[in-house]
């Protein structure tokens, strides 16, 4: 933990206020939220200003993806851990997540996912959403 709070801090960036407050009520019994924030830009300078412990980013967000705030803060040498929340489940955004060193979370998966997440981000570890079942093969 890199703040002086009692709890690690998290910065929030969605464009959807639902998915805002629900990641909130997630959060709320064991993490700090300092802002919650609806584009990209805004996420880049929040982390600049507030230097939290983590960020979680939506990819999809306007003014600037999250994938884009994120290589921003990256260059900026912010130290927050990144975990990227997501309805896509494509492949090249979570490769992209990966080189990045940052989880993805899977939004129809983040009740469950996210904490654990936030523990491995805070571990030093990275976390992904388990994809949706494909078609399987038995041996």
């Amino acid at each position: 933990m890199t703040s002086c709070y009692e709890r690690p801090t998290v910065l929030l960036a969605d464009d959807h206020e639902g998915i805002l407050a629900r990641v909130m009520g997630i959060l709320a019994d064991d993490y700090l939220v300092l802002a919650a924030v609806n584009d990209g830009r805004k996420a880049v300078q929040a982390a600049l200003d507030l230097n939290p412990d983590v960020i979680i980013l939506d990819i999809a967000m306007p003014v600037l993806n999250g994938l884009e705030a994120a290589r921003q803060i990256r260059r900026a040498d912010v130290r927050a851990k990144l975990i990227f929340l997501s309805i896509q489940d494509d492949e090249e955004y979570i490769d992209e997540a990966l080189a990045m060193c940052a989880s993805y979370v899977l939004k129809p998966r983040m009740s469950v996912d996210l904490p654990e997440a936030m523990r491995q981000a805070l571990a030093g570890q990275v976390f992904t959403s388990q994809l949706w079942p494909t078609t399987s093969t038995s041996m």
